[in-house]
Order: C-alpha cells, then sequence, then structure tokens
C-alpha cells in the first residue's frame, strides 16, 4: 500500500490489545473502565473478532515511518486473527 501523504510504500503489521480494538467519535470519549467488546453507536469496532481469553483482538494495519502515520483498513478483511 502506498502512503496517502507521501506516496512511499507502507509497511504491513498488525495493532493487538486486550480488549476490543475501537475508534469512538470526539476526543474525549476515552474511559479507564470499558467492557471487553464495548463499542458506543457512534463508535467503529476496528477488531472484527471480540476479546477471548486465548487471543487478543488483532487489525491490519499499515505503517509509514516517514510520515508516522497508520492506515486501518476496517472493511471486515483486516482483522489478523481472521486471514
Amino acid at each position: 500500500m502506498l502512503c496517502p501523504y507521501c506516496s512511499k510504500e507502507m509497511e504491513e503489521g498488525i495493532i493487538e490489545s486486550p480488549n476490543a480494538i475501537v475508534w469512538e467519535k470526539g476526543l474525549d470519549k476515552g474511559s479507564p473502565i470499558r467492557l471487553r467488546n464495548a463499542v458506543s453507536k457512534d463508535g467503529i469496532m476496528l477488531s472484527k473478532r471480540p476479546w477471548h481469553e486465548l487471543y487478543n483482538p488483532t487489525v491490519i494495519a499499515y505503517a509509514c515511518k516517514d510520515c508516522k502515520k497508520i492506515i486501518i483498513d476496517y472493511d471486515g478483511k483486516a482483522d489478523f486473527n481472521q486471514r
């Protein structure tokens, strides 16, 4: 994948979390306590598999080390555990 900022090749990798990987609208939605698979009505679940005691939720991401940007594709094909 080419970086949309600098057009250089990005590196494929994963983002992993002990909880579901969720995007939330706004900047102050963070909470020190979140249910493992909770997402608000305005949120977007990025990891397609919920938390499980045997594995952590992951999502495929592309990193540009020059621009310091990470791109996540959440169309349903972006979960490392589903590949």
